[in-house]
Protein backbone atom coordinates (compact mmCIF):
# COMPACT_ATOMS: atom_id res chain seq x y z
CA UNK A 1 0.00 0.00 0.00
CA UNK A 2 0.93 3.44 -0.98
CA UNK A 3 0.74 5.75 1.64
CA UNK A 4 -0.47 9.05 0.34
CA UNK A 5 -0.74 12.82 2.39
CA UNK A 6 -3.70 14.36 1.54
CA UNK A 7 -1.81 17.40 0.01
CA UNK A 8 0.09 15.24 -2.08
CA UNK A 9 -1.13 15.25 -5.89
CA UNK A 10 -2.02 11.64 -6.68
CA UNK A 11 0.11 11.95 -10.08
CA UNK A 12 3.26 12.69 -7.75
CA UNK A 13 2.05 9.94 -5.28
CA UNK A 14 1.60 7.16 -7.89
CA UNK A 15 4.09 8.10 -10.32
CA UNK A 16 5.62 5.18 -11.07
CA UNK A 17 2.66 2.96 -11.05
CA UNK A 18 1.23 5.60 -13.97
CA UNK A 19 4.66 5.02 -15.60
CA UNK A 20 4.78 1.40 -15.45
CA UNK A 21 0.85 1.33 -17.12
CA UNK A 22 1.77 3.83 -20.04
CA UNK A 23 5.27 1.98 -20.56
CA UNK A 24 3.17 -1.22 -21.50
CA UNK A 25 0.59 0.63 -23.46
CA UNK A 26 3.33 2.59 -25.52
CA UNK A 27 4.94 -0.90 -25.84
CA UNK A 28 2.11 -2.26 -27.62
CA UNK A 29 1.53 0.75 -29.74
CA UNK A 30 5.40 -0.02 -30.89
CA UNK A 31 4.31 -3.67 -32.00
CA UNK A 32 0.95 -2.57 -33.64
CA UNK A 33 1.30 1.53 -35.08
CA UNK A 34 -1.76 0.82 -35.83
CA UNK A 35 -3.19 1.17 -32.70
CA UNK A 36 -5.45 3.67 -31.50
CA UNK A 37 -6.70 5.71 -28.31
CA UNK A 38 -10.14 4.33 -28.22
CA UNK A 39 -8.40 0.84 -28.18
CA UNK A 40 -6.68 1.59 -25.07
CA UNK A 41 -9.52 3.21 -23.79
CA UNK A 42 -11.57 -0.17 -24.68
CA UNK A 43 -8.90 -2.63 -22.41
CA UNK A 44 -8.47 0.24 -19.78
CA UNK A 45 -12.37 0.70 -19.36
CA UNK A 46 -12.36 -3.79 -19.50
CA UNK A 47 -9.47 -3.60 -16.78
CA UNK A 48 -11.48 -1.04 -14.40
CA UNK A 49 -14.34 -3.24 -14.92
CA UNK A 50 -12.77 -6.40 -13.90
CA UNK A 51 -10.70 -5.08 -10.99
CA UNK A 52 -14.22 -3.71 -9.75
CA UNK A 53 -15.88 -7.34 -10.11
CA UNK A 54 -13.53 -9.31 -8.55
CA UNK A 55 -14.86 -8.45 -5.22
CA UNK A 56 -18.47 -9.69 -6.27
CA UNK A 57 -17.29 -12.56 -8.35
CA UNK A 58 -17.82 -11.33 -11.64
CA UNK A 59 -16.11 -12.68 -14.83
CA UNK A 60 -13.54 -10.75 -16.11
CA UNK A 61 -14.26 -8.32 -18.74
CA UNK A 62 -12.80 -8.52 -21.85
CA UNK A 63 -12.48 -5.86 -24.40
CA UNK A 64 -14.03 -6.83 -28.31
CA UNK A 65 -10.86 -6.32 -30.65
CA UNK A 66 -7.57 -7.78 -31.04
CA UNK A 67 -5.74 -4.88 -30.76
CA UNK A 68 -7.68 -3.81 -27.16
CA UNK A 69 -7.11 -7.41 -25.76
CA UNK A 70 -3.50 -7.23 -26.05
CA UNK A 71 -3.21 -3.77 -24.41
CA UNK A 72 -5.75 -5.03 -21.38
CA UNK A 73 -3.16 -8.15 -21.18
CA UNK A 74 0.07 -5.98 -21.13
CA UNK A 75 -1.64 -3.74 -18.54
CA UNK A 76 -3.32 -6.30 -16.97
CA UNK A 77 0.36 -7.99 -15.74
CA UNK A 78 1.63 -5.07 -14.66
CA UNK A 79 -1.53 -4.50 -12.39
CA UNK A 80 -1.05 -8.16 -10.82
CA UNK A 81 2.64 -7.61 -10.29
CA UNK A 82 2.14 -4.14 -8.87
CA UNK A 83 -0.82 -6.09 -6.56
CA UNK A 84 2.14 -8.50 -5.60
CA UNK A 85 0.07 -11.20 -6.94
CA UNK A 86 2.91 -12.28 -9.67
CA UNK A 87 6.23 -11.85 -10.43
CA UNK A 88 7.81 -9.40 -13.10
CA UNK A 89 11.02 -10.38 -15.46
CA UNK A 90 12.57 -7.39 -16.71
CA UNK A 91 14.57 -7.32 -20.28
CA UNK A 92 17.18 -9.27 -19.18
CA UNK A 93 14.76 -12.05 -17.66
CA UNK A 94 15.62 -10.79 -13.93
CA UNK A 95 12.88 -11.23 -11.54
CA UNK A 96 11.45 -7.91 -10.14
CA UNK A 97 9.69 -7.91 -6.86
CA UNK A 98 7.00 -4.70 -5.85
CA UNK A 99 8.58 -3.38 -3.39
CA UNK A 100 4.82 -1.88 -1.91
CA UNK A 101 1.77 -3.96 -3.30
CA UNK A 102 -0.98 -1.88 -4.10
CA UNK A 103 -4.79 -2.16 -2.97
CA UNK A 104 -6.79 -2.65 -5.90
CA UNK A 105 -8.68 0.53 -5.37
CA UNK A 106 -5.30 2.26 -5.86
CA UNK A 107 -4.65 0.70 -8.94
CA UNK A 108 -8.45 1.35 -10.15
CA UNK A 109 -7.68 4.68 -9.48
CA UNK A 110 -4.62 4.48 -11.44
CA UNK A 111 -6.35 2.84 -14.36
CA UNK A 112 -9.06 5.47 -13.94
CA UNK A 113 -6.40 8.22 -14.18
CA UNK A 114 -5.02 6.67 -16.93
CA UNK A 115 -8.73 7.14 -18.88
CA UNK A 116 -8.84 10.37 -18.00
CA UNK A 117 -5.61 10.62 -19.73
CA UNK A 118 -6.65 9.21 -22.95
CA UNK A 119 -9.78 11.22 -23.28
CA UNK A 120 -7.99 14.84 -23.05
CA UNK A 121 -5.60 13.77 -25.60
CA UNK A 122 -7.72 12.24 -27.47
CA UNK A 123 -10.15 15.11 -27.72
CA UNK A 124 -7.23 17.47 -27.63
CA UNK A 125 -5.61 15.86 -30.77
CA UNK A 126 -7.13 13.07 -32.67
CA UNK A 127 -7.00 8.89 -32.87
CA UNK A 128 -3.69 8.74 -31.88
CA UNK A 129 -3.79 11.55 -29.87
CA UNK A 130 -2.97 10.40 -26.27
CA UNK A 131 -0.59 7.27 -27.77
CA UNK A 132 1.65 10.39 -29.65
CA UNK A 133 1.59 12.51 -26.53
CA UNK A 134 2.66 9.59 -24.19
CA UNK A 135 5.30 8.49 -26.66
CA UNK A 136 7.17 11.62 -26.09
CA UNK A 137 8.47 10.87 -22.27
CA UNK A 138 8.46 7.23 -22.82
CA UNK A 139 11.00 5.41 -24.53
Amino acid sequence: MINRSESEPFEEAFLDVLQNIEASIIHMYYQNPQLNDLQVDAAIEALIRTYQGESTGQLPAQPRSEQAKAVYQAVQSIGEWRLGRQGFKDDERRSIKVEQPLVVNDWIACLKRIRKSIRLWNKKSGSQGYLNYISHFIK
